[in-house]
């Protein structure tokens, strides 16, 4: 059978999948580290906000306005039983069972641990992962299977209960729209900055060295000479703040976006550790192109992943059924993201009253977000290093799994995974404790020795037995040359920059800080 160029049954069939992926990944990340960041004995309990939150107040009513299972057990069972059910439902939804149920599941779930999960959780990809999880509800198949006829004859199943039809364009363009929001704001920002970096063409030259978590191809990027960082820089301005644009002009066009946001999101995986935020770009690439260029793409490998019969006949009950659904969601999506790029460019006061209440209500469930990455460009590195002791005198360091701390560790792939504490650590060291005081909690859990928190270390310098004091200090990092490299096996360079948490020991339960 030969598929016409406008179909898209093939193009929502893998992306449906290629999102249950990510699901499936992001619970699996997220839910071994859910005990150490939000257990009872974690860093930022999330016990501890419920019940500070729900006193008198009914857990339906903090759902509705801050979406979360959690209201209604923050248990560590529960808090480790959440991203196994999601992991669970985003693993039916890849095999094509259930898929609409399944993904609403993991939706849900996914969104219940961003909304309680406070700085660990608080990454563009969160946002973006509850926004496309979203819409892919209006995309996914409904019915019991989405195998495709070819392998439902194969397994003898029912017709009727394998979809075949079309997803609706709306929807289609409702995720084109998200992506153009994507790489358009995320050149925006870069420009509205004025950030000498970016316009001086610079920024390149310090991004890779300084960047959260380098790859070891980002290391030997890094030290390409200036004129390669600024054509770099060149292209990331031409894919972000002209390639969107591309969206709108027919399928032609719509390919060449698809193929220019893939090569830039493939460039950055091969750099830089950013978590499943550039798979989950690709994914939203694959609406734009159709099923006929997917399936030349494929050299028809993929065909039995769609309906080899014909389509559907028209059936005017359930066409009006779907569009009761998808035009209100239409309307709704375009209004909140006009109404928040207005708010973005003029503020709160600027909105009138009704446009910013009804953003207000909806804000929490992550509908409709901003983005924008690097606006204004790091051009050092500071790097904390947490330290413990049992004298006051003697000092030995915790090392993470994978930031920046041993000299000669190579820098890691760990992508799409997400090591959510060794992320934090960066963001905490471009700021002061006072302005991170979840620091504060992870300092006194390493005091108390806490199982669960110490797991999420490479190395625990004191086993069974924690120190009595710990203090933190900040070190400038650099990467070495080629040569430094080959000569001592060195990766990494620091230079002592200063205290950045006096030591501080426990007293009656809790962490005091101040020199001893």
């Amino acid at each position: 059978m030969k598929f016409a160029k406008s179909e898209l049954r093939l193009t929502r069939c893998i992306f449906v999948r290629f999102i249950a992926a990510i699901y499936l990944i992001a619970f699996i990340s997220a839910g071994s580290q859910m005990l150490g960041l939000y257990g009872q004995d974690g860093i930022l309990p999330i016990d501890i906000m419920v019940k500070s939150s729900s006193q008198g107040v009914s857990p339906w009513l903090l759902f509705l306005n801050y979406p979360s299972v959690f209201w209604f057990d923050s248990s560590d069972s529960f808090l480790t039983l959440v991203p196994m059910i999601g992991a669970l439902t985003a693993l039916l939804a890849l095999l094509g069972v259930f898929c609409g149920p399944s993904l609403f599941v993991s939706w849900i779930s996914y969104l219940s641990i961003v909304t309680m999960g406070q700085e660990f959780m608080s990454f563009q990809w969160d946002i973006l992962l509850c926004e496309t999880g979203f819409l892919t509800l209006f995309l996914a198949s409904w019915r019991p299977f989405d195998f495709g006829f070819a392998i439902a004859d194969k397994l003898k199943l029912p017709k009727w209960s394998v979809d075949k039809a079309d997803p609706a364009i709306a929807v289609v363009w409702l995720l084109r729209w998200l992506l153009f929001r994507l790489m358009l704001q995320s050149g925006i920002c870069k420009l509205a900055s004025n950030d000498p970096t970016w316009s001086s063409l610079s920024a390149m030259s310090f991004h890779f060295e300084t960047q959260p978590l380098p790859t070891p191809i980002g290391w030997l990027m890094h030290h390409s000479p200036a004129p390669v960082h600024s054509v770099e820089t060149v292209f990331v301005f031409i894919f972000e703040l002209l390639f969107p644009f591309l969206i709108f002009f027919g399928r032609r066009s719509r390919l060449i976006a698809a193929v220019g946001f893939v090569l830039l999101q493939i460039l950055i995986i091969l750099t830089g550790n950013y978590c499943f935020f550039n798979w989950l770009t690709i994914a939203l690439c694959l609406m734009l192109v159709d099923d006929d260029l997917l399936l030349k793409a494929s050299g028809n490998r993929l065909k039995a992943l769609v309906s080899a019969v014909p389509k559907a006949e028209f059936h005017p009950v359930r066409s009006r059924l779907h569009l009761l659904a998808v035009v209100p969601l239409a309307v709704l999506i375009i209004f909140l993201s006009t109404v928040r790029q207005t708010f973005n460019s003029i503020g709160e006061s600027g909105l009138p009253a009704p446009a910013y209440a009804i953003v207000s209500i909806f804000a929490p469930w992550h509908l409709v977000s901003s983005y924008g990455l690097f606006a204004s460009m790091t051009t050092e590195r500071p790097e904390i290093s947490i330290q413990g002791s049992n004298d006051g005198k003697n000092w030995k360091e915790y090392v993470f799994k994978y930031k920046p701390g041993p000299l000669d560790r190579p820098p890691p792939i760990v992508a799409p995974m997400q090591p959510r504490l060794d992320w934090q650590m960066w963001f905490a060291a471009l700021g002061s404790v006072m302005q991170n005081q979840w620091l504060v909690s992870f300092v006194e859990c390493l005091l108390k020795g806490t199982p669960s928190v110490t797991a999420l270390l490479e190395t625990d310098p004191f086993p069974g037995s924690p120190p009595k004091f710990i203090r933190a200090v900040v070190y400038d990092y650099h990467l070495t040359d080629i040569k430094t490299l080959i000569d001592t096996g060195v990766w990494w360079k620091r230079e002592y920059k200063g205290v950045y948490l006096p030591p501080v020991r426990l007293e009656t339960e809790t962490a005091t800080p101040g020199r001893i």
